[in-house]
Protein backbone atom coordinates (compact mmCIF):
# COMPACT_ATOMS: atom_id res chain seq x y z
CA UNK A 1 0.00 0.00 0.00
CA UNK A 2 2.74 2.50 0.54
CA UNK A 3 3.56 2.65 -3.29
CA UNK A 4 0.12 3.13 -4.22
CA UNK A 5 -0.02 6.73 -4.64
CA UNK A 6 2.80 6.25 -7.27
CA UNK A 7 1.39 3.32 -8.62
CA UNK A 8 -1.82 5.04 -9.21
CA UNK A 9 -0.32 8.40 -10.29
CA UNK A 10 2.55 7.26 -12.77
CA UNK A 11 -0.14 5.46 -14.90
CA UNK A 12 -2.84 8.21 -14.82
CA UNK A 13 0.01 10.39 -15.61
CA UNK A 14 1.28 8.64 -18.23
CA UNK A 15 -2.39 8.18 -19.28
CA UNK A 16 -3.76 11.96 -19.81
CA UNK A 17 0.02 13.11 -21.50
CA UNK A 18 -0.42 10.63 -24.28
CA UNK A 19 -4.20 11.16 -24.42
CA UNK A 20 -3.73 14.86 -24.60
CA UNK A 21 -1.42 14.83 -26.94
CA UNK A 22 -2.82 12.22 -29.33
CA UNK A 23 -6.12 14.54 -28.91
CA UNK A 24 -3.71 18.04 -29.96
CA UNK A 25 -2.15 15.79 -33.02
CA UNK A 26 -5.66 14.66 -34.35
CA UNK A 27 -7.20 18.33 -34.29
CA UNK A 28 -4.89 19.61 -36.95
CA UNK A 29 -6.28 20.21 -40.05
CA UNK A 30 -5.23 21.13 -43.71
CA UNK A 31 -4.78 24.84 -42.88
CA UNK A 32 -2.70 24.02 -39.45
CA UNK A 33 0.46 26.40 -39.23
CA UNK A 34 3.60 23.81 -39.66
CA UNK A 35 4.65 22.72 -36.09
CA UNK A 36 7.15 24.25 -34.30
CA UNK A 37 9.75 21.32 -33.64
CA UNK A 38 12.02 23.08 -30.85
CA UNK A 39 8.92 24.10 -28.57
CA UNK A 40 7.19 20.24 -29.58
CA UNK A 41 10.35 18.68 -28.15
CA UNK A 42 10.57 21.32 -25.25
CA UNK A 43 7.25 20.41 -24.01
CA UNK A 44 7.57 16.60 -24.43
CA UNK A 45 10.71 16.89 -22.20
CA UNK A 46 8.99 18.78 -19.62
CA UNK A 47 6.15 15.55 -20.09
CA UNK A 48 9.06 13.30 -19.28
CA UNK A 49 10.56 15.25 -16.57
CA UNK A 50 7.22 14.75 -14.80
CA UNK A 51 6.68 11.26 -15.31
CA UNK A 52 10.01 10.94 -13.71
CA UNK A 53 8.99 13.24 -10.97
CA UNK A 54 6.69 10.30 -10.04
CA UNK A 55 8.80 7.60 -10.44
CA UNK A 56 11.61 9.24 -8.42
CA UNK A 57 8.47 9.16 -5.50
CA UNK A 58 7.66 5.50 -6.36
CA UNK A 59 11.53 4.59 -6.42
CA UNK A 60 12.10 6.28 -3.36
CA UNK A 61 9.31 6.00 -1.35
CA UNK A 62 10.75 4.38 1.81
CA UNK A 63 12.84 7.55 2.61
CA UNK A 64 10.13 9.71 1.72
CA UNK A 65 7.13 10.94 3.97
CA UNK A 66 4.24 11.00 2.89
CA UNK A 67 3.72 14.92 2.44
CA UNK A 68 6.99 14.81 0.58
CA UNK A 69 5.64 12.00 -1.74
CA UNK A 70 2.04 14.10 -2.45
CA UNK A 71 4.56 17.58 -2.88
CA UNK A 72 6.58 15.58 -5.89
CA UNK A 73 2.80 14.25 -7.38
CA UNK A 74 1.84 18.04 -7.15
CA UNK A 75 4.94 19.32 -8.88
CA UNK A 76 4.29 16.87 -11.63
CA UNK A 77 1.04 17.77 -11.87
CA UNK A 78 1.79 21.34 -12.23
CA UNK A 79 4.35 19.88 -15.03
CA UNK A 80 2.10 18.13 -16.74
CA UNK A 81 -0.58 20.66 -17.31
CA UNK A 82 2.01 22.71 -18.68
CA UNK A 83 3.69 20.52 -20.89
CA UNK A 84 0.05 19.80 -22.25
CA UNK A 85 -0.26 23.32 -23.06
CA UNK A 86 2.62 23.72 -24.36
CA UNK A 87 2.25 20.48 -27.08
CA UNK A 88 -0.93 21.91 -28.26
CA UNK A 89 -0.11 25.44 -28.78
CA UNK A 90 3.50 23.80 -30.49
CA UNK A 91 0.88 21.73 -33.06
CA UNK A 92 -2.03 23.82 -33.48
CA UNK A 93 -1.18 27.35 -33.17
CA UNK A 94 2.60 27.90 -34.00
CA UNK A 95 2.31 30.90 -35.93
CA UNK A 96 0.87 32.48 -33.21
CA UNK A 97 4.57 32.25 -31.25
CA UNK A 98 6.30 35.33 -30.37
CA UNK A 99 3.09 38.19 -32.02
CA UNK A 100 1.01 40.36 -30.62
CA UNK A 101 -2.11 39.37 -28.58
CA UNK A 102 -4.57 40.23 -30.99
CA UNK A 103 -2.79 38.10 -33.44
CA UNK A 104 -5.47 35.17 -34.42
CA UNK A 105 -3.76 31.76 -35.36
CA UNK A 106 -4.54 30.19 -38.78
CA UNK A 107 -4.80 26.94 -36.35
CA UNK A 108 -8.47 28.57 -35.03
CA UNK A 109 -10.23 27.87 -38.08
CA UNK A 110 -9.89 24.37 -37.52
CA UNK A 111 -13.31 22.95 -36.03
CA UNK A 112 -12.06 20.11 -34.53
CA UNK A 113 -9.12 22.00 -32.12
CA UNK A 114 -10.72 23.82 -29.07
Amino acid sequence: MSNSIEKVGFMLGLLALVAADVWAAYSRCPVSPPVNLSMLAFGIFIQLTALCLIAFGYRFSAELSLRQRWRLLLMAFVLGTVSILMVRYAVLYSDAIGQPNWFKSIGLRCSKSA
